[in-house]
């Protein structure tokens, strides 16, 4: 029997069965109806990427995965709507999808305070909480920072700029009315907005 015999007269598996009234209740938008659609008629090979003999026959190896990586850094919409983030991820290449889903850091770290003990307690407990004998801190700076990944062997006028701005009023150097500044990503004022 004929591979084609096989298949005759059969009716195919359906990949989506979803319509777009089914998921425009759901949906923020028209357009991000749209991109569902798409992102769900998306064929995803089974290969794995960790291995570059997998998928690699022209070129350099290490350039497919630095532009993978410097495309997701750069372009991934990490405050875009729901409707950007399809859109960005339909439009990636399969080394794209793997990297952002299985190697970058897209969740939050956390950290153990006292891994050793406690030990002795300095002076008196405030609501259960005392000053430990051998203080641990956690530091990080909100800068504005340089775009340090971008300076390299580059001109020095080229070098500053995707770095954070100082800049006290952000709006009214705009032409816009409003309160706002960008001196310090960590900077946290609900009356003048959180930079």
């Amino acid at each position: 029997m004929s591979i084609r015999k096989l298949f005759d007269g059969k009716t195919p598996y359906k990949i989506f069965s979803e319509t777009p009234e089914n998921i425009r209740k759901d949906a923020e938008s028209f357009e991000n109806v749209n991109q569902t659609i798409i992102e769900k008629e998306t064929f995803i090979p089974q290969l794995d990427f960790s291995k570059p003999e997998n998928f690699v026959k022209y070129g350099s190896a290490e350039s497919y995965y630095e532009d993978a990586i410097t495309r997701i850094y750069e372009d991934y919409p990490y405050d875009g709507s729901s409707k950007e983030k399809k859109q960005y991820l339909n439009q990636s290449t399969y080394l794209d999808l793997w990297i952002l889903e299985n190697r970058y850091p897209r969740t939050n770290g956390f950290a153990t305070i006292s891994a050793e003990g406690w030990g002795t307690k300095i002076g008196s407990l405030t609501g259960g909480y005392g000053e430990p004998f051998t203080p641990e801190y956690i530091s990080f700076v909100g800068g504005p920072h340089t775009a340090s990944q971008g300076m390299v062997n580059k001109p020095l006028n080229e070098t500053f700029g995707d770095s954070n701005e100082y800049n006290t009023n952000i709006y009214s150097d705009q032409g816009f009315t409003g309160a706002g500044t960008r001196e310090s990503n960590l900077k946290t004022n609900f009356d003048n907005g959180v930079t």
